[in-house]
């Protein structure tokens, strides 16, 4: 699970366990709030209140606590089960200076699958952890020099357990991409395993989902392991389904008849939505509309109600804390869906605080 105070990452992928370097108390605390806000989609082996976590205390706080977190680590591998595991920060130990890295280098030379991540809750919130965790697993975990495989790819952007839909986003993003002869990497469905986060240098392409995040992974996965990126919408509806496949098809040349693909599956998803359309047609329900959401969702949502509903955003919040260049990336892309003049954006500035660490 992702923590709004703690930026890192609780995974999904089978074997997969991480372990805290915290004080007490943080990992029980965001599980139950996790919980709520996505609709019961965590937990699992190694997660919500089974996370393994070092709970420094005054004494640790004070003379240091790595000597607590080699002895976490080490009594973890004795009854944990896992092919992975994640050394992860919060506030306090990133305070004090532990030097996480210098622990974790020991298991490795041992032959042990370890990753260390400093994710202290002050550098951000829990979207910016995705991209922290993901970055230091692409350093440190996914093989290097892996020869690429036509027709694969990886998904990112997509922020686990930040909402109820989290997982059939992925899900359905897999189908869609299928449909035009794809192998598709999405990392945290029951359809992936640790196997394919691990040899995930071999995709011929990297899909961001996002306008923000997963960006920064992808630039990690570019740097070390050579693969491109592109950043495309959320695909809600046929617009911008279509368009995503179009893009994905033009970056790495597949030799496939994206029209006929897009012409069926159109055909298959008007008989799901056109009796909702009645409803609201017959009705003759106001199509004016108020998108609030991330800035995945805000984006998507309101080019869908425009470009494929017909209706009328007349205010769009996106409740994401973004900086400058992140809220100029957003203001161009707005500007393309040729909405009316009176519709209106509002995008949350980063405070002075948060934007200088």
């Amino acid at each position: 699970m992702f923590f709004r105070r703690r930026t890192f990452h609780i995974g999904s992928p089978a074997g997969y366990n991480p372990i805290l370097h915290c004080a007490s108390g943080c990992a029980g605390n965001i599980a139950w709030s996790q919980n709520g806000g996505s609709g019961l989609q965590v937990g699992g082996y190694c997660g919500g209140l089974n996370v393994p976590s070092s709970n420094v205390g005054e004494n640790d706080i004070v003379f240091g606590g790595t000597d607590r977190l080699n002895e976490e680590i080490r009594t973890t591998l004795e009854i944990m089960e896992g092919k992975l595991f994640v050394v992860i920060t919060g506030c306090v130990t990133e305070i004090i200076g532990d030097d996480i890295r210098a622990v974790t280098a020991e298991y490795k030379e041992n032959g042990i699958d370890i990753v260390s991540a400093n994710t202290g809750g002050f550098k951000g919130n829990s979207y910016l952890g995705y991209d922290i965790v993901l970055s230091e697993i692409v350093k440190q975990y996914v093989k290097k020099g892996l020869q690429k495989e036509k027709g694969t790819v990886n998904i990112l952007g997509i922020v686990p357990y930040m909402d109820s839909f989290w997982r059939g986003n992925l899900i359905g993003i897999r189908h869609l991409l299928e449909n035009i002869g794809l192998r598709v990497n999405t990392f945290f469905t029951i359809e992936d395993s640790l196997d394919v986060l691990k040899s995930s240098s071999s995709a011929e392409l990297n899909i961001v989902l996002s306008d923000v995040y997963g960006i920064e992974t992808a630039k990690v996965y570019k740097d070390i392991h050579g693969i491109p990126y592109i950043t495309a919408t959320l695909p809600i509806g046929p617009t911008t389904s279509e368009a995503l496949l179009r893009k994905v098809a033009k970056e790495i040349n597949l030799n496939v008849n994206v029209d006929s693909i897009v012409t069926e599956e159109n055909r298959k998803y008007y008989k799901y939505i056109e009796p909702l359309m009645d409803v609201y047609n017959d009705s003759d329900l106001q199509k004016y509309a108020v998108v609030v959401g991330d800035v995945n969702y805000a984006v998507a949502v309101t080019r869908f109600l425009s470009d494929d509903l017909g209706w009328i955003p007349v205010f769009t919040k996106l409740t994401d804390v973004l900086n400058e260049d992140q809220q100029d990336k957003i203001r161009k892309k707005l500007t393309l869906l040729h909405l009316r003049p009176d519709s209106k954006w509002y995008l949350t500035p980063m405070p002075a605080r948060q934007s200088a660490i």
